[in-house]
C-alpha cells in the first residue's frame, strides 16, 4: 500500500525548513496556486524526511537531494540538504532541462558546502510579499508550511485553501502510485502513455503531483498499468490514501 498520509509523526518531529535567498525570492513570481502546492509539498517532506518517496523527492549527490514538481508547464526541482538540528535547506531552485541539470546539481552541490560552512540555523521567517503586504526578508529564512502551522494551531484555514490542500494531498498520492507501478513493470513513460490512452506529458504531470485523479483518467491508467484502483478519502482525517492491486496477484502497489 502507497500513501502520502499526513498525521503519521508528532509535530515536534518534523523536520524544519530553511530557505536559502534564491528559493526564498522565487515565490514572488508564483500564482497562489503553485505556491500552495510547494508549500503542501513541503509539508510532506518535512513529516517524512529522507523517506519522502518517489517521484515526489530523491538523492541527487554529495549530500544534497532534490524535491521534484510540475507547476503547470514547467517541471520544476527545488535542491535541498538534511542539516544538523532535524533542518531541511532549500538550496536552488531551478527548471529541469536536459542540457543543463548537472550543471544545476552542481551549483546545488556548491550552495550546500557554503550553507554548512557559513549559515546558522535561521532566525527569521519567510513570508510572501504578495500575500500580506509586507516587505519580503533577506537572507536565510524559516519556512513555516500550512501543515505546520495547523498542528499547532490558531491557525485559519479559508474553505479555499483546504480544498487546495486535499487535492495537493491527492495529486501526490497517485503519483507515488502511478510511479511505483509503472517502474515495477519496467515501463518508461511513453510506454506508459501508450498503454493508458494518454500522451507522455500527461504522465510527467501526473508524476510530477499535477493530476487529480477522476474516474475518467483512473480508467485509463488501471487498464494501462493493468490493476484496480482503490481510493479512500477520510474529511475528517484528511488523509487522502490510493492503491492499485496487481490484477491476478492479490498485492497492492
Amino acid at each position: 500500500m502507497v500513501s502520502t498520509t499526513y498525521g503519521v509523526a508528532e509535530v515536534s518531529e518534523f523536520y524544519e525548513i530553511e530557505l536559502e535567498p534564491e528559493v526564498a525570492a522565487w515565490p514572488e513570481s508564483l500564482s497562489t496556486k503553485h505556491f500552495d502546492k510547494i508549500d503542501d509539498t513541503a509539508g510532506l517532506l518535512a513529516e517524512l524526511g529522507p523517506t519522502t518517496p518517489m517521484p515526489i523527492a530523491r538523492p541527487l549527490r554529495d549530500g544534497v537531494w532534490e524535491l521534484r514538481l510540475a507547476l503547470g508547464d514547467t517541471n520544476a526541482r527545488i535542491t535541498y540538504w538534511f542539516a544538523p538540528g532535524r533542518r531541511i535547506v532549500f538550496l536552488t531552485w531551478f527548471r529541469k532541462t536536459r542540457q543543463h541539470e548537472e550543471k544545476q546539481i552542481d551549483r546545488a552541490v556548491l550552495a550546500r558546502k557554503q550553507c554548512e560552512a557559513e549559515h546558522e540555523p535561521a532566525s527569521g521567517s519567510f513570508h510572501r510579499a504578495t500575500t500580506d503586504g509586507r516587505s519580503p526578508m533577506s537572507g536565510h529564512q524559516k519556512f513555516k508550511t500550512l501543515r505546520d502551522k495547523r498542528l499547532r494551531g490558531g491557525y485559519g484555514e479559508s474553505a479555499e485553501r483546504a480544498q487546495a490542500r486535499r487535492e495537493n494531498l491527492l495529486a501526490m498520492a497517485l503519483a507515488v502510485v502511478v510511479y511505483q507501478r509503472r517502474t515495477e513493470l519496467g515501463l518508461t513513460q511513453a510506454e506508459t502513455a501508450e498503454r493508458c490512452g494518454l500522451d507522455q506529458g500527461k504522465i510527467s504531470r501526473i508524476e510530477g503531483s499535477d493530476a487529480v485523479p477522476t474516474l475518467a483518467l483512473l480508467y485509463k491508467l488501471s487498464r494501462g498499468l493493468d490493476g484496480t484502483f482503490h481510493i479512500d478519502i477520510d474529511d475528517d482525517a484528511d488523509e487522502p490514501v490510493i492503491t492499485l492491486t496487481a490484477h491476478g496477484s492479490g498485492t497492492a502497489a
